[in-house]
């Protein structure tokens, strides 16, 4: 199964993109950020997760694909600066990566 982790560079994608590795899942990360720790076996992607999500629509043939979205603005900045703000813009982008998900035929997480 091809899994695209969607904020994956950070703890939690970290770890899960090595267990899926380990289970046997061909595994790309997706993060505007580098990732805390690289796991061999993964593929990185720093960028947006809307232009990859549909500049790398898999093909028709590639089987079922996961998109598992972890992303978010977090920590005590953005939350104290503009907490209303924090939370739209969380919601904008799980509203566009579900949207993108849709469009690529994916499954979403």
């Amino acid at each position: 199964m091809k899994v695209v982790l969607v904020g994956g560079a950070g703890f939690i994608g970290s770890h899960l993109a090595r267990e899926l590795v380990d289970a046997g899942h061909c595994v790309t990360v997706l993060d505007p950020a580098s990732p805390l720790i690289r796991t061999e076996g993964v593929d990185y992607v720093v960028g947006d997760a809307p232009t990859y999500l549909v500049a790398a629509a898999p093909p028709s043939d590639a089987g079922e694909v996961v998109i598992v979205h972890l992303a978010a603005a977090v920590g005590r900045v953005f939350g104290e600066d503009d907490p209303a703000s924090t939370i739209a813009s969380n919601a904008a982008l799980t509203a566009d990566v579900a949207r993108h998900a849709r469009i690529v035929g994916a499954r979403l997480v």
